[in-house]
């Protein structure tokens, strides 16, 4: 056979290729408007279909088309591991997995393992696909959480994290963003995961640092994430370490004070809940007269977000009222009483939600006793 037939058959088979990688871009294209849509069955058919073949050309041109593959796999991944949304008569939605939640995991895993293979050895012979490596191991990382492999799933973030550890040294500007989130999803990993205590508080403080960085850069896009850094690190301590959960919801208040005055609708809530939280480990530490000032701020805000959001925010002004109650039962039983009334209103009007429950039965044993 010539050179020529040859080139004509090598020129045959490219086209050949292409038609076929259109088709397969067809089926993404189709595949993302059907999850739109929210009609996942029709995506995740379209996407699989993508898929086969890719794959069929992965295996005659690797070089050309395994990086297709694997984009078509994380779609996939992305899919199993997205929530439908249905129309209740309410005119409200509610949320849930396509498939059960086993089931749809389980598809996740595996094709974003298939990605990760794949990626693995692309990156390998060009680190341009660093990022798309970053981006599987996070995907993976958040679907072992929803299986409960929680040791895999900080693997997979310890990943993630090393990986554009290496890219923002190269380039800051764009990645640090990307290493500050890393971290925080680490520390999450680490405080789920027993012993590993000081590990989830290296990585808490390495995403604090770098979120501070990038507040003083750019405030109003970074420092709702510098907030949130400081809440999480709060929690963490939990009141075990109680300066160190002082300062760090102290520090956090302080940043959505600032947040709530440019957007108080957006941060109002977060505001409240940070005081609330910070007036229990004040409370628990019997610091009372910083506790009442925690409270009340809380209680201010709780309020004005009840007014116009009863259902959303009534139960933790309840909270509020409740546990302020408990302070001044010490030397002040009349405002106690007062204060527990007007928890045990609100709490009536919920007695589904196992706080308010509670509260039901507290009270109302405690005002039996008061009669």
């Amino acid at each position: 056979m010539s050179e020529v037939d040859d080139e004509k058959r090598s020129k045959r088979q490219t086209e050949k290729f292409k038609e076929e990688a259109r088709l397969a871009e067809e089926f993404l294209s189709l595949a993302h408007d059907s999850g739109e849509a929210d009609c996942v069955e029709e995506a995740v058919e379209a996407c699989e279909k993508a898929v086969a073949i890719y794959k069929r050309l992965a295996e005659q041109a690797p070089v050309t088309y395994e990086p297709d593959l694997a984009r078509s796999y994380h779609a996939l991944g992305a899919l199993y591991s997205s929530t439908r949304r249905t129309a209740l008569a309410s005119g409200e939605f509610q949320f849930g997995n396509l498939f059960s939640d086993t089931k749809s995991n389980e598809e996740a895993v595996k094709a974003y393992e298939a990605e990760l293979g794949i990626l693995k050895r692309l990156t390998e012979h060009n680190p341009a696909h660093a990022p798309d490596l970053a981006a599987c191991y996070h995907s993976l990382g958040v679907v072992y959480t929803r299986v409960d492999r929680m040791k895999e799933s900080v693997e997979a973030d310890l990943k993630v994290t090393q990986i554009y550890k290496r890219l923002a040294e190269q380039d800051p500007l764009t990645y640090e963003p990307e290493l500050a989130n890393s971290y925080l999803s680490l520390a999450i990993g680490y405080h789920h995961v027993s012993p590993a205590y000081w590990e989830a508080e290296e990585a808490y403080k390495n995403a604090i640092e770098i979120y501070k960085r990038l507040a003083e850069r750019d405030p109003e896009e970074y420092e709702h994430d510098l907030a949130q850094c400081y809440d999480f690190l709060a929690s963490f301590y939990g009141g075990i370490r109680y300066a160190d959960t002082k300062a760090a919801y102290e520090n956090a208040i302080e940043i959505y004070k600032r947040l709530a005055g440019r957007d108080p609708a957006r941060y109002e809530p977060n505001l409240a809940d940070v005081y609330y939280n910070l007036a229990d480990i004040l409370k628990d530490a019997d610091a009372y007269e910083e506790a009442i000032e925690a409270y009340s701020e809380a209680i201010k805000l709780y309020r004005r977000l009840a007014e116009r959001e009863p259902e959303a925010f009534e139960k933790s002004l309840a909270q509020c009222y409740n546990g302020l109650g408990h302070i001044y039962m010490d030397y002040d039983e009349e405002q106690a009483f007062s204060l527990w009334h007007a928890a045990y209103e609100i709490a009536k009007k919920y007695p589904d939600d196992v706080i308010c429950a509670w509260m039901i039965a507290f009270l109302s044993a405690i005002f039996e006793e008061e009669e």
